[in-house]
């Protein structure tokens, strides 16, 4: 089986477990003699009643998920192993930023395609321009947490963040002495 993406119809809802569980049991109804048994990595209690039926079938069913996975999936499996993948990434501080001039030109092109001609533009504008445009280019990548601090560090826009109304920003302006 293939890696399967499965857009959900309403947002917030398990299409994709969905989708899973339907594949798994109609691989266990169509080619279960030739299946031993089923391997599920996941921490959701969704895949309980997955994992009884096919043991009901008489297949194995080797489960692999985090600390918290609810015990009634763990039990539903013929094993069940914990595996510890989030405090390898959560502290993972070796990795290597990308440079803050790759993403200075698509900042800069955001703003003055936003800014239609304007002296300064709203900052959400950009923001929206941004993730529908170039949504690989995220904050983290370069260092910020967020979209407003990897401007802001760039030291290439100004910012206007007046007491009541959006924040504008707008690209430095280059003096022709420089």
């Amino acid at each position: 089986m293939s890696a399967l993406h499965q857009p959900s119809a309403v947002k917030g809802k398990n299409a994709s477990d969905i989708a899973l569980i339907v594949d798994a049991m109609d691989l266990l109804l169509k080619n279960g003699k030739w299946l031993d048994g089923f391997c599920i990595v996941s921490s959701d209690s969704d895949f309980t009643r997955l994992a009884v039926a096919i043991r009901d079938e008489g297949r194995e069913v080797f489960g692999f998920g985090g600390k918290k996975t609810p015990v009634s999936f763990r039990n539903a499996c013929t094993s069940f192993q914990v595996l510890d993948i989030t405090a390898k990434t959560k502290t993972n501080v070796d990795k290597k930023l990308l440079p803050l001039s790759l993403a200075l030109p698509i900042m800069r092109l955001a703003v003055e395609h936003c800014s239609a001609g304007e002296d300064w533009v709203e900052f959400s504008k950009v923001a929206n321009y941004l993730g529908k445009e170039h949504p690989d280019l995220r904050p983290g990548l370069y260092g910020s947490a967020k979209l407003s601090g990897l401007f802001a560090k760039s030291g290439a826009f100004e910012f206007n963040a007046p007491k009541t109304g959006p924040m504008k920003i707008r690209c430095v302006r280059q003096s022709k002495a420089a």
